[in-house]
């Protein structure tokens, strides 16, 4: 394995811990807020990043429509879903899970 096909895989992955670390120094972010920040901005950016440069620009566009298809459904799922459930469900635990799955 050479070395430029390591630093090829392990460059995004770096580049968005060195992005978060940055962004903590220079405006003084908590934690917490780095860690919504990287569930909600990083992470999919990242990942729409990876998928895109694997697959040609019909396939991406195809999955990124599915994606929010489902995202848009979960979020149905969730504002109807106290009709049928009896226990409540917070939107804050059920919209990260719908994104991410």
């Amino acid at each position: 394995m050479h070395f430029s096909s390591v630093a090829e895989s392990l460059l995004p992955s770096l580049v968005v811990i060195a992005a978060g670390y940055s962004l903590a120094r220079l405006v003084g972010l908590s934690p917490v807020t780095l860690n919504t920040l990287l569930r909600y901005i990083f992470l999919p950016v990242y990942l729409f990043i990876t998928l895109e440069a694997r697959m040609s620009f019909e396939m991406f566009f195809f999955v990124a429509l599915i994606g929010g298809a489902v995202v848009g459904a979960g979020v149905l799922i969730h504002q109807n879903a106290h009709r049928v459930l009896k226990n409540k469900v917070d939107a804050s635990v059920a919209i990260p899970n719908v994104a991410c799955f």
